[in-house]
């Protein structure tokens, strides 16, 4: 959950997308060591991270 939630705000904030749209391969690698470098002590918060940045448009109505 910390993971959807940092991996969200990150694209929202940085990238400018709307709630849902997919992270481009290219931004994928920055949202990826912004989120982990928020949550640096949490063991296997990489994974998590990478799901989310995959899982993002499925997650379109979380925030509704």
């Amino acid at each position: 959950m910390q993971a959807d939630i940092a991996v969200d705000a990150l694209a929202r904030l940085v990238l400018a997308l709307k709630d849902g749209a997919p992270i481009a391969a290219e931004d994928a690698p920055l949202i990826e060591e912004a989120a982990c470098g928020g949550f640096w002590d949490v063991p296997g918060i990489r994974d998590e991270v990478q799901r989310s940045i995959q899982e993002r448009e499925a997650r379109a109505t979380a925030y509704v």
